[in-house]
């Protein structure tokens, strides 16, 4: 009934009236389908005449379209329309949400878990709009882990800047790699945030199943851009992580190693040509000196 009532073809009428014939239920799953079409109040009107139910599926659903005359309509017919902040924060509909937060009637409050949603759409003003009515940067790093997996660079600087948590456990680094998303991975580390502890993040990327869309371009970005590695463990892990690329992520690993054994060697040379050659150098990442494996 649901995929007859969204139908985008012009009999989408008689596919309802055919169902509805041969006895399929009326329910609230048509009145849903519509709410993200051009023409969804008409949908919903002829829809209701027949009897379909309205319910918070419908009100998510239009939520999630960003449909805020349809939610205007379900409220001034009396249906509570509260649920659909969720939605439409997660999908960026400021417009929405704004009405949600000020319309007499609506018991809808701006609150940390609403800027949470509003980070995964990336929408930029709608965080900043939410800023402005009272969601202030809370303990855990929530907001900016959703804004990496959004891949929206401005909204990360915009949340770092104003305070927002870098978890220490590399959950950005994981949703950008997810995302294949190379321009949010350099932004997370241009504003510094932890990669987490030292082989986990690369474990769990190489591990099958775990992070299935990250390829080899991906894994190779992060290794550029200094994720920390023991290279013994590095090895291990791309052995049994049973992706089907194991020789190219080792080969990967080799090349890697040696990049960065000639940028060290490189910044010691430089550090004893200035007269610091008693000093050991610095150590990439929190690198050991290298040792073969």
């Amino acid at each position: 009934m649901a995929a007859a009532a969204g139908s985008p073809t012009p009999d989408w009428r008689a596919k309802v009236e055919w169902l509805e014939a041969r006895g399929y239920p009326r329910t609230d799953g048509a009145c849903a389908a519509v709410a993200g079409l051009p023409d969804a109040m008409e949908r919903l009107a002829w829809l209701r005449q027949r009897g379909h139910p309205v319910s918070e599926q419908v009100v998510v659903a239009a939520g999630r379209a960003g449909n805020l005359t349809m939610l205007q309509f379900l409220q001034e017919t009396g249906t509570e329309v509260g649920e659909a902040v969720w939605e439409a924060a997660s999908g960026g509909h400021l417009h929405v949400v704004a009405w949600l937060v000020e319309a007499p009637g609506v018991e809808v409050q701006p609150s940390p878990a609403l800027l949470d949603e509003a980070a995964l759409s990336g929408n930029l003003e709608l965080l900043a709009w939410l800023c402005e009515r009272g969601c202030a940067p809370h303990g855990g790093s929530v907001t900016l882990d959703l804004a990496a997996a959004a891949g929206n660079v401005e909204a990360l600087e915009w949340l770092v800047e104003r305070g927002w948590a870098m978890g220490d456990d590399g959950q950005a680094y994981i949703n950008a790699a997810s995302n294949n998303d190379p321009a949010t991975l350099h932004c997370l580390v241009r504003l510094g945030c932890p990669w987490g502890q030292p082989d986990s993040l690369f474990r769990y990327l190489v591990c099958a199943g775990a992070c299935p869309g990250v390829g080899l371009p991906m894994l190779r970005a992060l290794l550029r851009a200094g994720l920390p590695l023991d290279w013994e463990a590095a090895a291990e892990a791309a052995t049994w992580g049973q992706r089907g690329e194991e020789r190219a992520v080792l080969a990967m690993l080799r090349e890697e190693r040696a990049r960065r054994q000639e940028q060290q060697l490189a910044a010691r040379a430089e550090c004893a040509h200035a007269g610091g050659a008693q000093a050991e150098g610095p150590q990439l990442n929190g690198m050991k000196p290298e040792t073969g494996y």
